[in-house]
């Protein structure tokens, strides 16, 4: 599988913080949040992980916030944020993207499993769908595709992106949706990814709004 690098030399920094978010819903005072929560975090790259509905949050986070956009589609989004990704950030659906010499491995609503089956090890699954049997019926969408990726590429870490509420399930974060206030940064310095689940209230950004 090709990987995409985005090295954290590239920003003069030695390590690299991701803001992961979903569920976005094409609200644009939702954008807002993340355009203020990113700076405030810190992070080099945000992560729309699906539920983004309007091509017109891509286009607001990468131009207007001048942040580096990826993300891939959700079960509510269309072909128009598919493009969204492609003409202002990057679509990563079921592609290994290097990021602070991290490998992250990325699932969403439309897996490609011919590419996914040539993945190898990876230090963070972000994914759509949840692994069978991790979570309660109703909290997140499932798949044995995942559990057959996680199998054999063997994340450290498993960020679910299709839950209503955060909940931290052993080894898996399940990340709420952003229309609820959740969203997630991942530190990709040594001595390994760390995953951080935060709300927009714990942020003390309403205020800014």
């Amino acid at each position: 599988m090709a990987v995409k690098s985005i090295e954290g030399a590239l920003y003069g920094l030695v390590e690299m913080r991701v803001l992961v978010v979903h569920g976005l819903r094409g609200l644009h005072a939702l954008a807002r949040f993340v355009c203020l929560a990113s700076l405030r975090e810190g992070v080099n790259v945000v992560h729309l992980a699906g539920d983004v509905k309007s091509p017109n949050t891509v286009r607001y986070l990468a131009e207007s916030c001048g942040l580096r956009v990826m993300g891939f589609a959700g079960r509510i989004d269309d072909e128009s944020v598919v493009k969204a990704f492609k003409d202002y950030g990057e679509y990563v659906e079921s592609v290994v993207v290097e990021l602070g010499g991290k490998k992250i491995l990325n699932i969403g609503y439309n897996p490609l499993p011919e590419r996914l089956r040539s993945a190898r090890e990876v230090d963070i699954l972000v994914t759509y769908f949840a692994p069978l049997e991790s979570v309660r019926q109703g909290l997140a969408l499932t798949s044995p595709l995942v559990d057959r990726v996680i199998a054999r590429t063997r994340p450290r870490s498993v960020l679910i992106t299709s839950c209503r509420e955060t909940r931290h399930l052993g080894g898996f974060t399940c990340l709420g949706e952003a229309l609820r206030g959740f969203y997630a940064t991942i530190d990709l310095g040594p001595p390994g990814p760390v995953i951080v689940t935060s709300t927009f209230l714990d942020s003390h950004l309403r205020p800014q709004i």
